[in-house]
């Protein structure tokens, strides 16, 4: 009668070959979940810092275009019946000011759900062209970005200034706040900048120097 003999060293071989490919699985599963995990981290801070800078540049060409606006009181206006009002409203600025000798009506301004855009419409000449751009160039695919005004009269010392979202009183808001926003698509986290900034106000140069 023949005895059946099992190797038992060829089964513990064989179970330590399925318990070590276990491991193995389990193993390259974490460091996949983790190599996953921090591309996703890698991207979100790159998007991060994308509308940090979209909202910076904004908020900088913002804070320039209102601290050159000139006191448009006293322009003799050479621009036929072009308007030289200024407009304080929460989705819209609009000011005067020489940018290369030339007077400029510009204004800041946002349709819903498309660009902030900055427009400069030359007044007094006729050599000049209007420009229209966004409000910043780097501005990535996928970004929302919103830009909003408040305005604050002159408050006494101590005081913190009182902000609306329109200006209609006669003369120019003592501040100009400006909140500059973009949402990424996705989970990242909205970045809003904000400042204020104060009108500067220069003087009207004699219409023989708004030239080039």
């Amino acid at each position: 009668m023949k005895h059946i003999r099992f190797n038992n060293r060829l089964a513990m071989t064989m179970i330590e070959l399925l318990v070590t490919i276990g491991i193995a699985v389990v193993v390259l599963g974490l460091a996949f979940g983790i190599l996953v995990e921090s591309d996703r981290t890698t991207r979100r801070l790159m998007q991060f810092q994308a509308a940090s800078q979209f909202c910076e540049q904004a908020l900088s060409t913002a804070v320039n275009t209102i601290e050159s606006a000139v006191a448009a009181d006293n322009i003799e206006s050479t621009s036929g019946t072009q308007s030289l009002a200024q407009m304080f409203k929460a989705d819209q600025l609009q000011m005067l000011a020489y940018e290369n000798g030339l007077l400029y009506r510009v204004r800041i301004s946002q349709k819903p759900g498309e660009e902030i855009k900055l427009d400069h419409e030359p007044l007094a000449t006729s050599s000049a062209t209007q420009i229209s751009r966004p409000i910043s160039t780097n501005r990535p695919a996928g970004f929302k970005p919103t830009i909003r005004f408040a305005y604050a009269a002159t408050t006494p010392p101590g005081q913190r200034p009182r902000y609306q979202d329109s200006w209609t009183s006669p003369g120019w808001p003592a501040l100009i706040q400006i909140r500059v926003e973009a949402k990424v698509d996705g989970h990242v986290q909205p970045v809003a900048l904000e400042t204020a900034a104060i009108p500067g106000l220069v003087p009207a140069r004699p219409a023989k120097e708004a030239r080039p």
